[in-house]
Formats: C-alpha cells, structure tokens, sequence
C-alpha cells in the first residue's frame, strides 16, 4: 500500500511542480496527495533478513535448480500456450545467460540493464560494474555463467 499511496503522491508532486501547459502553468493547482502521510513500518536488521531469506536462491543446489528451470523446465510446465512456448523458446539461450550472470554475479537487475560487453573481462571473469552512489566495482562471475554467454554468443563476432 505504501508504495502505491507513494507512487501516487510523487505523480502529484510532479504534475503540481514540473509538469506545465502551454501557457507555462502547473498541470494541477492543487496537490492533495501531500496531506496524506505513509505508514512507517520500521523493522530491525534481523527481522529485514528474515523475510528476505526466503526470497532468495542461498544454495549452488537451489541456484543450479533454477537455471535447470530457466534451461529446460518452463518448457514442461503444464497449460502452456503455442504463445509462450514460442516465445520460451526464442528467448531460453538469453534467459539462461541472464539468469547465470546474475546468479552468480550478484549483479542488481538495474546494473545488468546497464551493463556494456566492453566492462566485461573474460580471461579474468570479471564485471566492472557502476553501483549505486556512482562506486565502481569488479564482480567475479562464475565458469557456468561464461559458458552460457559464450553459448549465446556463438556465431557472433564477439569473443569469449
């Protein structure tokens, strides 16, 4: 709900104070999201962990189930559309590899977005990466994730 009501009230704050018409005035004279206040929820350290750990792939076993998947698993799920299937198809060789860099990498999707093949170091396997607050940084990436870029790649001009 707060990120909602949060959404909402930057929307508002935007139409009142950046967006204008043609005759240069705010698109809304009056804000009414401003007076409604966010539910503060505030949570220790431990209990933030605690309902993230089961959000997250902590084993190589659960890692490598979820590339397994990614590889040839959805293909097995059942009511699929011809659509999807299709569409899991033409997309399961990038998938994979997104999947396996990401995974092993600890990349946020946001970096991955931004990512340039010029920042990655095969020989070392390495990513230079920009995190938040502009900080570059090296990420290692694991043998997994090179062979499945390398199996994306094939046939292009890009070397591996």
């Amino acid at each position: 709900m707060n990120r909602k009501l949060s959404s909402l009230k930057s929307l508002f704050n935007y139409l009142q104070n950046k967006a204008e018409d043609n005759e240069r005035r705010p698109l809304l004279q009056r804000n009414v999201m401003a007076k409604i206040d966010l539910n503060q929820v505030s949570q220790d350290i431990e209990t933030r962990a605690a309902i993230i750990e089961h959000k997250i792939l902590s084993t190589a076993e659960q890692i490598e189930d979820f590339r397994n998947f990614v590889a040839s698993g959805f293909a097995k799920v059942p009511n699929l559309l011809n659509k999807q299937l299709s569409w899991y198809e033409d997309n399961r060789e990038r998938d994979l590899a997104i999947v396996s860099l990401i995974l092993s990498s600890g990349l946020r999707v946001s970096e991955f977005i931004s990512l340039t093949i010029d920042a990655i170091d095969w020989e070392k396997r390495r990513i230079l990466i920009k995190r938040k607050g502009n900080k570059e940084l090296s990420l290692p990436f694991s043998e997994r994730a090179k062979l499945d870029l390398r199996e994306l790649f094939r046939g292009s001009s890009i070397k591996i």
